[in-house]
């Protein structure tokens, strides 16, 4: 690990801290996200601050909010003639990523039950000698319930098999 100096971290402890790679930091100071100082050679000198934005950044990234929303909202206050301005354009913002955030913590809730329901029908599975494959399966529990959490379909491809046995049928 990079020592501190002065209280800043250099670069390599600054992206452990961030569990990020140190290009990573260089891209985030080439977007003019992070402006880390620098030494009179050249070395990046993060602050907490920076690695706090950092943090930010990847929440936000994490959450689905685009390169360019990040960099606008980084900006906005810079870009603005008067506090009102920049306090009104910043809660657009937000709103906007509220709204985004709302409706991918609905889709991953969504995501999360299949899961479960999907866990549950290839349970199973748990035990069956056959082969696993289309034709091996006809009485299989799990085909039956395909159609019901819509995760077994990419598990359970029945036009892999069939792509299969038509090849099988080809080099016959």
């Amino acid at each position: 690990m990079e020592p501190r100096v002065h209280g800043r971290f250099k670069i390599g402890e600054a992206a452990q801290r961030l569990d990020t790679s140190e290009r990573t930091l260089r891209f985030y100071e080439e977007e003019g996200l992070i402006e880390p100082l620098r030494t009179p050679r050249g070395t990046r000198l993060y602050s907490v601050s920076d690695i706090e934005r950092g943090k930010v950044i990847q929440l936000l990234a994490t959450a689905g909010a685009s390169l360019r929303e990040i960099r606008q909202i980084a900006h906005i206050r810079a870009e603005s003639a008067t506090g009102d301005e920049a306090g009104r354009e910043v809660c657009r913002h937000l709103k906007t990523l509220r709204t985004n955030i709302s409706a991918q913590k609905k889709r991953l809730q969504f995501l999360e039950r299949e899961i479960t329901r999907a866990e549950k029908a290839v349970h199973a599975c748990f035990g069956c000698t056959l082969l696993p494959h289309h034709r091996s399966c006809i009485h299989c529990p799990v085909l039956k319930k395909l159609a019901q959490p819509f995760l077994l379909n990419l598990v359970l491809d029945p036009s892999h098999d069939d792509a299969e046995t038509a090849a099988e049928k080809d080099g016959a």
